[in-house]
């Protein structure tokens, strides 16, 4: 991450730790109405935006990229106040639906059917050998952080937009799990 950082700095002269559109993935996720293909999502969001736009000083096309990451950060905290204050199933519906679009989900909408279809019994697989290996082996809490690594990636891509690209780094580990559906040899 720091060459990242250091190039941020470099060309923006802010301090930047990653990326300087982290707040637009938080906003995407914010609102069961952003959970759509990228056109119909950005016509909402930018709507959103300019509501918002409204109550800051600084128009939003002068802003440094840090401030305007800060201020899609606050949208989209804002939206989940409303959401929270509206309906609280509302709120328990759109992380149902994040959880499962990290698995399906594309931008353009395309292929979710099919993602839907390859990765959801690829995941129920590798959850049952995950559990098989734990149930089996003596050494499970060293096999258990493999897990929590499944969880994180799981849980920031939830967090913020969840899209099936995002669950790339987790497919390894999934395979991993699966092998232990495999009946291990009698010595």
């Amino acid at each position: 991450m720091l060459p990242w950082t250091i190039r941020n700095y470099l060309v923006f002269r802010e301090f930047i730790p990653t990326t300087s559109n982290s707040g637009t993935n938080f906003l995407s996720g914010s609102s069961l109405d952003y959970l759509t293909a990228e056109k119909k999502r950005r016509i909402i969001r930018n709507k959103d935006i300019s509501q918002f736009r409204k109550t800051d000083a600084v128009p939003w096309t002068e802003m440094s990229p840090a401030r305007l990451d800060r201020n899609l950060w606050r949208l989209g905290w804002q939206n989940y106040r409303e959401t929270w204050a509206g309906n609280k199933t509302d709120l328990a519906r759109l992380f149902f639906r994040k959880t499962l679009r990290f698995w399906y989900a594309t931008d353009s909408g395309k292929m979710q059917p099919f993602l839907l279809a390859v990765e959801i019994p690829f995941l129920l697989l590798g959850a049952a050998g995950f559990f098989l290996i734990l149930k089996r082996e003596p050494n499970r809490r060293d096999f258990s952080l493999t897990g929590l690594a499944v969880v994180y990636f799981w849980g920031v891509a939830v967090f913020l937009f969840p899209l099936a690209r995002y669950s790339l780094p987790v497919i390894p580990f999934l395979a991993m799990y699966i092998s232990g559906l495999i009946p291990s040899p009698r010595t």
